[in-house]
């Protein structure tokens, strides 16, 4: 439905082989049919060189129209790899997600 919507986003991630110096790093972004949304790149950075998983978060209130297709991508030129850093879990890891809350209906 045609609205203004709170969008958050999140996602966990590896930076995939070659590893960029001196630190690793990569890029979300919400994208809207096919166009990035201003305002919505976040960049993660690791705190050691060593260390390749990053995670990200943001937020952005947006005017949505009905079929509208919302998109998390990466947004780097780093390619990166979705698949979660958790050897030996029992239990299903939750890597990247979109909330997607609708603030007002558009006027009909």
């Amino acid at each position: 439905k045609s609205g203004t919507y709170c969008i958050a986003f999140f996602a966990e991630a590896k930076v995939s082989q070659p590893i960029p110096v001196p630190v690793p790093s990569f890029s979300f972004g919400l994208w809207m049919n096919n166009v990035l949304v201003p305002g919505t790149t976040i960049s993660g950075y690791t705190q050691a060189p060593s260390d390749a998983t990053l995670q990200i978060c943001g937020e952005v209130i947006i005017d949505v129209l009905a079929n509208d297709v919302l998109k998390l991508r990466n947004a780097s030129s780093n390619g990166i790899d979705m698949t979660p850093n958790t050897v030996g879990i029992m239990f299903p890891v939750t890597i990247a997600g979109i909330n997607i809350h609708c603030l007002k209906k558009a006027a009909v």
